[in-house]
C-alpha cells in the first residue's frame, strides 16, 4: 500500500513537472555578475532544483554522519558497561560463595563447640556427689563453679561425627 502511495505520488510529480516544462520554454536572462545568459527558463527551474537537492543531500549526509558517529560511541559505551556489569557480577558472586563457605565453617565450629560443652557439663555433673544434686541441700560453696573452656583452634571430630555435619 505504501509502496503504491509512492509510486502514484511520483506519476503526479513527472505530470505537474512536465506540463510545467512545456509552458515555460522562453528564453530568460541570467545575469552572473560578469555575464548574461539567455536560458529556456524550465533549464533554469531544473538546475535550482537540482542545486537544492545537492545542498539537501550534503546536509543530510554531515546530519547522518554525527549521527553514526554518535551511535558508534554510545554502542562502545553500553558494551563497556556491560563488561563492568559482569565484572561486578562476578565479583559479587566470589563474595558470596565465600561468605557462604564462612558461614558453613562457622556452623561447623558452633556444632563442635556445643558438643564439646555438652561433654564437659556431663562430666562436671559426674564428677559432683550425691548430696549436690539435691538443691535444697546446697550452700554457695557447693555450687559448681564454672571454668573458662578454651578450644583448640582446629577440632579433631572422629570419622562419623564429622559425617554427621557435613552436608
Amino acid at each position: 500500500m505504501k509502496q503504491q502511495f509512492k509510486v502514484i505520488l511520483g506519476v503526479l510529480f513527472l505530470i505537474l513537472f512536465v506540463i510545467v516544462a512545456l509552458q515555460n520554454v522562453n528564453p530568460v536572462s541570467v545575469d552572473l555578475f560578469v555575464a548574461k545568459y539567455q536560458v529556456p527558463l524550465i533549464l533554469l527551474i531544473l538546475l535550482s532544483a537540482l542545486l537544492g537537492m545537492i545542498v539537501g543531500l550534503l546536509v543530510t549526509i554531515s546530519s547522518n554522519s554525527r549521527q553514526r558517529k554518535e551511535v558508534k560511541r554510545l554502542n562502545n559505551e553500553i558494551k563497556s558497561l556491560k563488561d563492568r556489569h559482569t565484572q561486578d557480577i562476578i565479583k559479587k558472586d566470589d563474595q558470596i560463595s565465600d561468605l557462604k563457605a564462612k558461614v558453613s565453617d562457622l556452623k561447623d565450629k558452633n556444632k563442635n563447640t556445643q558438643v564439646y560443652q555438652e561433654d564437659s557439663f556431663v562430666k562436671q555433673e559426674m564428677d559432683m556427689p550425691e548430696s549436690h544434686l539435691d538443691p535444697a541441700s546446697m550452700t554457695p560453696k557447693d555450687l559448681p563453679v564454672s571454668e573458662e573452656v578454651s578450644l583448640p583452634a582446629q577440632v579433631e571430630l572422629p570419622e562419623e561425627v564429622d559425617a554427621d555435619f557435613t552436608e
